[in-house]
C-alpha cells in the first residue's frame, strides 16, 4: 500500500526536522535539503550519510567515558583513591 502525498510530504519534513535538531544539538555540519530530493533510495541515502558522523562522534564520546569510568572502577577495586583531576573526567 502507496502512501498519500500528504503521507510522504510528512514523512520527509520529519526527517528535515530530525536532521535540523542533530544539526542545532550537536554542532554538526551543513544541513542537507532532504525536501528536494525526490526518490526514498536517495532521501535515504542522504539522511544517513548525513546521521552517520554524527552518531560516530557520539559513540567515540561514549567509548571514551566507559574507558575513563572502567580505569576509575579499577582504581577502586585495588583500594586505592583515585586523584582529583580523575574523578573530574
Amino acid at each position: 500500500m502507496r502512501c498519500p502525498e500528504a503521507c510522504r510530504y510528512f514523512r520527509r519534513a520529519l526527517l528535515a526536522a530530525a536532521c535540523l535538531l542533530l544539526v542545532a544539538c550537536q554542532g554538526g555540519g551543513e544541513l542537507p535539503d532532504l525536501a528536494a530530493v525526490k526518490d526514498v533510495p536517495t532521501l535515504k541515502r542522504t539522511f544517513y550519510g548525513f546521521l552517520v558522523p554524527i552518531v560516530t562522534r557520539e559513540n567515540d564520546r561514549i567509548r571514551a567515558q566507559r574507558e575513563g569510568l572502567a580505569v576509575l572502577r579499577e582504581t577502586l577495586a585495588a583500594g586505592e583513591r583515585p586523584g582529583w583531576l580523575a574523578r573530574r573526567r
